[in-house]
């Protein structure tokens, strides 16, 4: 007998945008958007710069997105990244 072969993880390319927002107290705060390069669609803001912000954007983009993917990667980043 064969072995099940493994079901193949789709990954679907993102950009990550690197900006700032005012948040809901009116001051300015680093945040996050990522937009899938299939569909096109995008969420955001997610606070922060840090790595957890763009994997919270990623996996956001991964349960909204209507894209065919399992997980969306990092492919491309625009804006400047700040500590």
């Amino acid at each position: 007998m064969g072995r099940f072969k493994k079901a193949k993880k789709t990954k679907a390319p993102a950009t990550v945008l690197f900006t700032s927002e005012k948040n809901d107290e009116g001051k300015r705060q680093n945040c996050v958007y990522a937009q899938c390069h299939l569909s096109g669609y995008s969420v955001g803001p997610i606070w922060g710069h840090k790595d957890a912000s763009v994997k919270r954007a990623l996996a956001t983009l991964t349960e909204e997105c209507d894209c065919p993917a399992r997980f969306h990667q990092n492919k491309e980043q625009q804006g400047m990244r700040r500590a």
